[in-house]
């Protein structure tokens, strides 16, 4: 298993797919400690992370999108 995490635009990409949305057994405890290091290294290193395989439906991480978008133009 790496530990590497991908990048898009700099912004490091955190998978959380195997922690519970879709599976079927309970996550193990590698997995957590998998996530939590590649968060606290996203947000101790650039600052911001992309969430992916999280389980909120595309068309409201769309719509918060856009409202955050109105928001700062």
């Amino acid at each position: 298993m790496t530990t590497e995490v991908s990048t898009k635009a700099n912004i490091p990409i955190v998978n959380l797919g195997q922690l519970g949305v879709g599976v079927s057994e309970k996550p193990r405890e590698e997995e957590w400690l998998r996530v939590a290091k590649e968060l606290k290294e996203a947000f101790g290193g650039v600052g911001f992370v992309y969430l992916d395989n999280h389980g909120i439906p595309s068309t409201l991480v769309e719509k918060v999108f856009g409202s955050a978008a109105k928001f700062f133009s």
